[in-house]
This record gives C-alpha cells, sequence and structure tokens, in this order.
C-alpha cells in the first residue's frame, strides 16, 4: 500500500490512514477482514528460521461487537479507520420503535439512525419516557458508517 493509495469517502476524506503494524496498540483501531475494529489484543510473534516477525492482533467490530483477528508483518502497513463521534439532542422516537429523530447543535433534522439492538436501545426507550429529561445522544461515525454508541441525561 503506498502513502497516496486510501479508501475516500463520499466528502473526498479519507476512510482510512496508513500506519506500521508494529506500532499497534492495545485499545487502539485497526482495519481487521475489512470491519472497523478496537484493538483487544496484541502479541508480537518473533522471527523465525525463514519468517519475519509478525503481529497478531484482535479486536472487537466497533458497530457489531464482532470479534476479529488479523496478522501482520510488523514492517507491513496496515489501515486504521477514521472515525469521528457527534452529539445530537433526541427528539423523538418513532412509532415502530426502530429509529430516532435528533436534532444537531445546528439545528438541523436527522431520523436516518436505528435505535440501537440492544441494552443501550432500552436506556434509550426509558429515558425518552422521562419528563424533564433532556436526552444527548452520541453517534460514532466511521467507514461511511455511523450508529448511537452512548447517551447523557441532564434534567432541565
Amino acid at each position: 500500500m503506498s502513502e497516496e493509495d486510501f479508501a475516500v469517502g463520499e466528502s473526498g476524506v479519507a476512510l482510512t490512514t496508513p500506519m506500521r503494524a508494529s506500532n499497534i496498540k492495545k485499545g487502539g483501531y485497526v482495519m481487521l477482514k475489512g470491519h472497523p475494529c478496537r484493538v483487544t489484543t496484541v502479541e508480537h510473534i518473533k522471527n523465525g528460521k525463514h519468517g519475519k516477525a509478525k503481529n497478531a492482533v484482535q479486536g472487537v467490530d466497533i458497530f457489531s461487537g464482532k470479534k476479529h483477528d488479523g496478522l501482520f508483518p510488523v514492517k507491513q502497513d496496515v489501515e486504521v479507520p477514521a472515525q469521528s463521534s457527534s452529539e445530537y439532542t433526541l427528539s423523538c422516537i418513532s412509532d415502530d420503535g426502530e429509529f430516532v429523530s435528533m436534532i444537531s447543535d445546528g439545528g438541523e433534522l436527522r431520523s436516518d439512525l436505528r435505535v440501537p439492538d440492544n441494552e443501550l436501545g432500552e436506556q434509550l426507550a426509558v429515558a425518552f419516557s422521562e419528563v424533564d429529561v433532556e436526552v444527548t445522544l452520541i453517534v460514532l461515525s466511521s467507514m461511511g458508517s455511523e450508529q448511537i454508541t452512548a447517551l447523557k441525561r441532564e434534567a432541565y
């Protein structure tokens, strides 16, 4: 992979950046089998008689929670997913309970994200039903995907 060979999103921003495999650390992020993952373990495998030193990396997909692993020569470049998080104020939850409407700090309304299908989704539904509470949603964006990853409650 050359320094100029990046996956680019619709806005022209690189979806990934290169990093030396020897710099992968636990708690960092790396692409494993095409999935943006948070690194859970890194094991350095020393070079053998005919091989080169490698890093065995295990991680958890930041969107699905599935485990992935990879094996990289330490001198090889690996892809690191670009990611960002944004905060939105919860406006409402659709009647079927599948989608949220939320408002950005700039006042733009969005209704395109699904309610998470896990404990966070249950917490979101409970928080929405509470009176005199403003719910802030934290949305993680990476590799052209977005997902609600956390929420904050603030009393009026």
